[in-house]
Parts: structure tokens; sequence; C-alpha cells
């Protein structure tokens, strides 16, 4: 029996957050290795690029344990181009098309990353390198944190500039200023990651200086961002009841259809004549179906006051033929949606998107 490409699709989507956490962790070890290269002073212990030595792209005979740290710390990058390799083309087979460009930057930065590793030791060490070659590392992994935060947030809701989205633009910004200049202290200081590498001339305590100052002013920053985050939402989610629902009221120019829909995707759906008929003002008739098709998403658990729930989506495909549409261009629907639901303290609270007396009007455009 085959496998539609709608089940693929689904298998895949399930490999995209571990292959997403095996980016974060496999540049993260990445990083570290690099420490233990430069804090060891391996730097050079294979002292040319792409080759170990000049004979070979191993160790072979000359090796050692700086040799070895070196190498290791090279050999690591073909598990990254396996993970970014596998990332990608799960990507490409999934219903996520909007990571496909995360996943292909992050292809793309393993030779990147190889590269200015090669320059690195072509240039003996050259600190101003070093530091580019770190933060290209960095840049990594915070391309491996929005992947993982996309699959949980597809869509970036478009932000208007305010105060506190400043402050957290200012406190991103001087979080990586902290970073260069941690990597330009490092440039001054004594692991240069071998013996004879050059230092990049500047005073390590004045460095050290202003790098402590900026640390100083990214943790003033992040207390201040944390507090005025706190302050502006102060209350939890409220848990999600099963009497909670999404209301959608549409008139198609000859009956009312009203839609209603449940966090467990349960479907309610009626029809009335509209305002202003001779039948109008009778019931809604229930035995009406629209066809609507609906996938839900629900984050917590339904009915527990103890569980501050993160939210419910709902995706709903209505069929035109249902709502006595054609499908032909500039068809038009009065469309009205109201969310209902209980508070922590019992009470019942809608909110609307349009109402029945000013609904909004969408028109067909193809």
């Amino acid at each position: 029996m085959g496998v539609s490409t709608a089940e693929a699709r689904v298998v895949t989507d399930r490999w995209l957050r571990p292959l997403g956490w095996a980016t974060l962790v496999s540049n993260a070890v990445l990083v570290v290795t690099g420490g233990a290269v430069r804090l060891t002073g391996s730097g050079l212990g294979c002292p040319t690029w792409p080759r170990c030595t000049d004979q070979s792209f191993t160790p072979h005979g000359a090796l050692d344990v700086h040799t070895a740290i070196e190498f290791g710390n090279r050999t690591l990058t073909f598990v990254l181009v396996a993970v970014a390799v596998a990332t990608f083309l799960a990507t490409l087979r999934s219903s996520r098309r909007d990571l496909l460009g995360l996943s292909v930057l992050l292809a793309l930065g393993i030779p990147a990353q190889a590269g200015v590793g090669g320059v690195t030791v072509l240039t003996d060490l050259n600190p101003w390198v070093v530091s580019f070659h770190l933060l290209v590392s960095l840049a990594m992994i915070g391309l491996a944190v929005l992947f993982l935060f996309r699959l949980d947030e597809p869509s970036a809701p478009a932000v208007r500039p305010s105060p506190t989205v400043w402050l957290a633009r200012a406190t991103f910004g001087v979080t990586w200023a902290v970073l260069y200049v941690g990597t330009v202290v490092t440039g001054s200081g004594p692991h240069a990651g071998d013996v004879d590498a050059p230092r990049n001339g500047l005073d390590p305590v004045q460095t050290s200086q202003l790098h402590a100052d900026l640390v100083f002013l990214l943790v003033g920053l992040s207390v201040g961002l944390w507090s005025v985050l706190r302050a502006t939402h102060a209350e939890p989610d409220s848990p999600l009841w099963l009497d909670d629902s999404f209301h959608v009221w549409i008139d198609d120019g000859e009956e009312e259809l009203a839609i209603d829909l449940s966090p467990l995707g349960a479907v309610t759906d009626g029809k009335r004549a509209r305002a202003g008929d001779p039948a109008a003002g009778r019931p809604f008739d229930y035995a009406w179906s629209s066809g609507a098709h609906v996938s839900k998403e629900v984050d917590g658990t339904l009915n527990d006051a103890r569980d501050d729930d993160e939210e419910w989506v709902l995706e709903v495909a209505i069929p035109l033929a249902s709502l006595g549409l054609r499908g032909t261009k500039g068809e038009r629907v009065a469309l009205a949606v109201k969310r209902c639901d209980t508070t922590k303290a019992g009470q019942r609270a809608c909110g609307t998107w349009g109402d029945p007396a000013h609904p909004h009007v969408l028109v067909l455009d193809e």
C-alpha cells in the first residue's frame, strides 16, 4: 500500500525538531572544541590547510596531543555537514517550506566556517581572523535557535516600533558587542592558540575593562527588559475549557451561516434566512453541514485550572460550494469571527473581529 504525499510530509515534519536540535548541539560542540584548541595551544597542531600536513590530509606519523586536538576539531566539520544536509532535505520534503531559507543558510554556513578556519591557520592564527572565526560559529548557533523557534512560531508578526521593542533590540545589539569585545580581549591576552601566534597589540587591561563595562550594561538591559515584559504580561494565560469556541458568521447574500468550532476541533454549523427575508427570525437549521475540514493544535490541558495554556490554533477549510459560491472572481461574502473563552474567575468573555452589523467583506480574486 502506497503512502500519500501528505502522509510522507507528516512523517518528515516529525524529524524537523530532532534535526534542529542536532544542528544546535553540533554547532555548540564545535565552539567548545574550538575553545579547547585555543586553550591547549593546539591552533597550529595542523600547520596548514586544507591538509593537516604538507603531505597529507591526516596527521599519520606526525600525531601528537596538539595535532590530535586540532585534527579532531576539523573532523567535526563532517558531522556538521551531515546534519546540515539532513536538515535541508527534511525541510525540503516537509510541509514547512517557510523554514527552507534558514536550512539553506545553516548548510551554507558550514563551508563558510571551514573557509574562515582555513584562513585562520594560513595567517598563523591572526587574532582578528580568529575573532571572526568564533563570531561565525555564534551566528550559526543563533540561526539554529531561530530554526527551533520558528517550528513553534511559523510566522513572525509585524512588530510596531515601541519602547519595549527598542529595548529588546538594544539588548540584542549589546549582547553581540559583549561577544565581539570578548574575542578582542582574548586576542590581546595569553591564550593565542599557539606559543608563537601574534597578539592584536591592545592593552589587555583596558580591553578587559571595556568588556566588563559592556557586560554590566547587558545585565542592566536584560533586567530592564525582563521587568517590562513581566509588567506588561502580568496575567498568565487562562486555562483552556471545553466550552471555549470560535464562532464564524457568514452572510452569502441569501442566508446567514453560523459555524462554531471547539478546542477539540468539533464543528457545529447551521443556517437560516438572512435579515429582511420573510423567513427571517427562524431558528438555525442545524441539519445543514458546512463540510468544514478542521485541523487543530492545542498547547495545554483541557478543563485543568492549574494549567496556564499557551494557545489553541484552528485551521479551517470550508468548501465554497457550501457557502453558495461558484468560485468565480469578484464574488463577495460578509464575514465576522468571534472567540469566546472562560476566564479563571469563571466569567465568559468574547472578543470579536468584525460583527454582523459591520462585517468584513471577502472578495474572491481568482
